[in-house]
């Protein structure tokens, strides 16, 4: 197992790490390794997983996580530099949903006046500065919440 600062020198980078761990390759795309974060069997991948899940773990093993986390979970200017990314995440979430109410809104009202899927497309396309394929799924999603809206409308 790699320590805090080690760089691994292997050809497939992450799936070779999870063969070594697991011994299974999953050939799915993505360099991902998956472990059960609350097994607790002696490993080092299971210390490291200690690390991240009790508030009070350190290890000697991973200092810099160990020192990173305690950081950001204690010490005044990690939780108010963790504050400030929470809320960015917050504001980010946000303003999102605003957009897509925003979408729906458009995408409901003109139906309403009986535009053309295409000319709804390019209203949302133009309107909230969506690719394409973007405002295809933006007028797709909004279709599916328009049709269990109007249907529970009935009941």
């Amino acid at each position: 197992m790699y320590k805090d600062g080690e760089r691994a020198n292997l050809k497939n980078g992450m799936a070779m790490q999870a063969k070594i761990i697991t011994g299974k390759i999953v050939d799915n795309g993505f360099y991902e390794v998956y472990v059960n974060a609350k097994a607790r069997d002696g490993s080092d991948v299971s210390e490291l997983m200690g690390v991240f899940t009790d508030d009070s773990s350190y290890s000697s093993k991973f200092p810099i996580t160990s020192e990173t986390k305690k950081h950001y979970k204690s010490d005044e200017g990690g939780i108010e530099a963790m504050c400030d990314i929470m809320q960015q995440l917050i504001d980010e979430s946000n303003e999102e949903v605003r957009t897509e109410g925003e979408i729906f809104g458009t995408v409901k009202t003109m139906r309403k006046y009986n535009f053309t899927e295409e000319q709804i497309i390019d209203s949302i396309e133009s309107d909230y500065n969506l690719t394409p394929e973007q405002a295809r799924t933006y007028l797709a999603e909004n279709t599916d919440k328009y049709k269990a809206k109007m249907l529970n409308s009935y009941k």
